[in-house]
């Protein structure tokens, strides 16, 4: 859906570690020596799951949100539960 409604580049990051491994190399980052975007995150939508936030939750900390939207947020409805402690600790400009 996010195709059809917008021009954004929307990363889905799922699947095993090898998968993640290789959506990490390539999809997450311009890389190209010489563009002045080296360095910097080709997407604007980062698509995943509360599991793959809590299995890669080192890797996914580092990025500077702008906003966090949360599907099924009633499981975050509990402030002493590990995830609601988890997606609190996110770098993010909007909640």
């Amino acid at each position: 859906e996010i195709e059809a409604w917008t021009d954004l580049n929307c990363v889905v990051f799922h699947g095993s570690e090898k998968a993640r491994d290789m959506i990490v190399k390539h999809e997450f980052f311009y890389n190209n020596t010489m563009s002045k975007k080296r360095g910097q995150y080709k997407f604007h939508i980062l698509l995943t799951t509360f599991e793959m936030i809590g299995r890669e939750f080192e890797r996914l900390k580092g990025i500077q949100y702008e906003t966090v939207v949360i599907d099924e947020a009633h499981k975050l409805k509990n402030k002493n539960s590990s995830m609601f402690k988890t997606m609190s600790q996110l770098q993010t400009a909007y909640r």
